[in-house]
């Protein structure tokens, strides 16, 4: 359903209504009713990975963060997947 082949460690979050999951370099958005995909984010490694899991997800004040393993930091918008900032 979300088109990207490989493994979710992490179970999915569900917050108002739509359920975020994450794989190594994916985020996705899925609405829990229609299981419709309403968004998702990629992230492009850019530095040295310590290895390919991830740790999930947080969601506060309308924002999904999520940490990857190259050492970036996102903040997304939990209703559209804009990048509302990356540290």
């Amino acid at each position: 359903m979300l088109g990207e082949l490989g493994t979710f460690q992490t179970g999915p979050v569900m917050y108002d209504g739509v359920l975020y999951a994450t794989t190594h370099l994916g985020t996705y958005a899925v609405d829990a009713t229609t299981c419709r995909k309403l968004w998702s984010h990629q992230h492009l490694a850019q530095g040295a990975e310590m290895n390919a899991t991830n740790k999930g997800i947080a969601i506060a004040a309308g924002r999904v963060v999520l940490g990857t393993q190259d050492g970036f930091l996102y903040a997304l918008d939990a209703k559209t997947g804009e990048v509302l900032w990356e540290r």
